[in-house]
C-alpha cells in the first residue's frame, strides 16, 4: 500500500513539473503569423499577431493552403520572391540576447545575421485559424479550429535555394497540421475572452509581452489584451546552450496587482526577479485564484488526537506589496485515543469507546509573501462540529457528581446520547513554502474553541477540547 501512495505522489509531482514548464518552449516574443477567414477585433488589435491575409469561405484546401502562406511570407508575385518585408519584420522581433549573440560573429554584418536567424523563427511560427458554425443539439454554435503551417528547415532551404527560379520554387509542398479546436465562448467573438480561450489550447497565442521595468515590476500586457487583476503570469528569460542556440526558461511566477490598458504591474511570488536587460517576456498563464491544501493534523500529549484537514482557499485580492487576502473553507477530522479503562465501558464491560470529531468551517486569511519563496498566512475560521463515539454500543460512564455509573441511553425514549453538535472557532497561522511551484509545503498551528454538551460532560471532562492543533501537508495552486 505504501508503494502505491509513493507512486501516485511521484506521478503528481511529475505532472506539476510538466505543467509548470508547459509554455517554456514558446515564450519568445515573436509575433505569430495568422491567416483566417474572419478577423474579430480581438485578433485585429492584438500586438502579438501578424496578419497574413484572409481565407475565402469557411473551408480551405489543405494541400494548397500551406504553400499560399509560404508565398505570402516571401511576397511571391509575377516577378519572383521578395524578402524585404520578411527581413524588416525579423529585425522588429529581435531580442537583446540575439543581438549579443550576433555581435560575437565578426565574420558578417550584425543585421545580416539577425535577419537570417530571426527570419527562420518567423517562417516557422505561422497558423491558420478557421471559424465555422456547427449544429449541436438543435443549436448552432460557433467554433474555432487552429492549424500550424509546417514550414521546416528543409522547406526553408528549398525556398532560399530556388528563389531566383520560380518554376522550381512552385513545386514546394507545405503541409498543415491540425493543432486544436474549441467553441467560441458565448457572446465573446470580438472580446479578449476568445483570444484567452485559444491561448489555453495553443500556447503560441497566449497573452504575452516584454518586461519593461524592474522596480516597479511592469510588463507590456494589459487590459486591452484581456489581462485581469490577480491573474498568474510566468516570466521567461532567454538562455544560450553550448551550441550557441537560444532557448527560453521560466525564471519567475508573478501575480497581476494592477492593470491598465497597455501595461500591468506584477509581484513575483516565486523564482528570480525579472530583468529588462535580459529581455524577459511575461506570459499570462491563467486566471485561476484557487488553491487546495491537504494536511495531517495532530495535538499531542496525554490526551492526544490525530486527524487531517482538507482546505480550500480563494484569492480575493493581491496588493502591490505582496499582501494576499483569502476566503477559506475547510473540512477537518480528528479522533482521540480510546477512553481509559475505568472511565467508560459498554454493557459487556469490554469495549472502550473512541471520541471522534468532524467539522466544517469557513473563514478569512491574510497572506504575506516574501523572499520569493514564503507566504505567512494568519487566519480566523468558524463553523460547525459533529462529535460522535465509535467502538461501543451501550455506553456507561462514571459521573463524579453522582458518584455512580450513568448510561448514555435514555431507557424511556431509547435515545442514544453518543453524539452531539457544537459550534467551533479557529485562529492561527500557516507558513507556505515553495517546493516546486505550484506545489508548496504547508505548516501551521491554530487554537480551537468549541461549545460543550452538558449531557456528555462526564466523558468530555476527560478531554481537553479547546487546544492547540498542529498541521503539516501540501498545498497546490490551480
Amino acid at each position: 500500500m505504501k508503494r502505491i501512495y509513493l507512486f501516485y505522489t511521484l506521478l503528481l509531482l511529475c505532472n506539476i513539473a510538466a505543467n509548470s514548464q508547459k509554455l517554456a518552449f514558446d515564450a519568445k516574443y515573436v509575433k505569430v503569423g495568422v491567416m483566417s477567414n474572419e478577423w474579430p477585433s480581438c485578433m485585429a488589435n492584438n500586438p502579438n499577431l501578424r496578419d497574413l491575409g484572409r481565407l475565402q469561405g469557411e473551408s480551405f484546401d489543405q494541400d494548397r493552403i500551406g504553400k499560399q502562406v509560404l508565398d505570402l511570407l516571401f511576397q511571391r508575385d509575377t516577378n519572383g520572391l521578395h524578402m524585404d518585408k520578411l527581413y524588416e519584420q525579423a529585425l522588429q522581433n529581435t531580442t537583446i540576447e540575439e543581438l549579443e549573440v550576433a555581435l560575437k560573429d565578426a565574420s558578417a554584418e550584425v543585421q545580416d545575421i539577425l535577419k537570417r536567424e530571426v527570419a527562420l523563427q518567423l517562417l516557422k511560427n505561422n497558423y491558420i485559424i478557421v471559424f465555422e458554425k456547427r449544429q449541436k443539439r438543435k443549436k448552432v454554435k460557433k467554433y474555432w479550429v487552429a492549424y500550424h503551417v509546417e514550414i521546416d528547415d528543409n522547406i526553408i532551404s528549398q525556398a532560399y535555394l530556388n528563389w531566383r527560379t520560380p518554376s522550381t520554387y512552385d513545386q514546394i509542398k507545405v503541409p498543415v497540421r491540425f493543432v486544436a479546436e474549441g467553441k467560441v465562448p458565448d457572446d465573446t467573438f470580438d472580446s479578449n475572452e476568445l483570444m484567452y480561450a485559444i491561448g489555453k489550447k495553443v500556447p503560441a497565442f497566449a497573452v504575452r509581452g516584454p518586461v519593461e521595468s524592474r522596480r516597479p515590476f511592469l510588463a507590456r500586457i494589459g487590459g486591452e489584451m484581456g489581462v485581469k487583476e490577480r491573474g498568474r503570469v510566468f516570466v521567461y528569460r532567454f538562455k544560450e546552450d553550448n551550441q550557441g542556440r537560444l532557448y527560453s526558461k521560466k525564471v519567475c511566477t508573478a501575480r497581476v496587482t494592477n492593470v491598465n490598458p497597455s501595461h500591468s504591474t506584477l509581484y513575483p511570488i516565486t523564482g528570480l526577479f525579472p530583468s529588462t536587460k535580459k529581455g524577459d517576456i511575461a506570459v499570462l498563464k491563467d486566471r485561476h485564484r484557487s488553491s487546495v491544501s491537504v494536511m495531517g493534523q495532530g495535538s499531542f500529549g496525554e490526551d492526544a488526537r490525530i486527524g487531517g484537514r482538507l482546505q480550500y482557499e480563494y484569492l480575493l485580492d493581491f496588493s502591490n506589496h505582496g499582501l494576499a487576502q483569502y476566503f477559506i473553507g475547510a473540512v477537518g477530522y480528528n479522533r482521540h485515543d480510546k477512553e481509559p479503562y475505568g472511565v467508560c465501558f459498554n454493557e459487556s464491560g469490554v469495549t472502550q469507546p473512541t471520541l471522534n470529531n468532524l467539522n466544517i468551517s469557513i473563514g478569512y486569511g491574510i497572506g504575506l509573501n516574501f523572499l520569493g519563496r514564503f507566504e505567512l498566512m494568519p487566519y480566523v475560521m468558524a463553523g460547525y462540529q459533529y462529535s460522535f463515539f465509535t467502538g461501543s454500543n451501550d455506553i456507561y460512564c462514571w459521573d463524579n457528581d453522582r458518584s455512580s455509573w450513568v448510561s448514555l441511553v435514555d431507557v424511556n425514549s431509547n435515545v442514544r446520547y453518543v453524539r452531539y453538535h457544537s459550534f467551533i472557532a479557529h485562529t492561527g497561522a500557516m507558513l507556505n513554502v515553495n517546493l516546486c511551484y505550484p506545489l508548496q509545503l504547508s505548516f501551521g498551528a491554530d487554537y480551537n474553541l468549541g461549545t460543550k454538551n452538558t449531557r456528555l460532560s462526564p466523558i468530555l471532562d476527560c478531554h481537553t477540547l479547546n487546544r492547540v492543533n498542529l498541521y503539516a501537508g501540501l498545498r497546490l495552486h490551480f
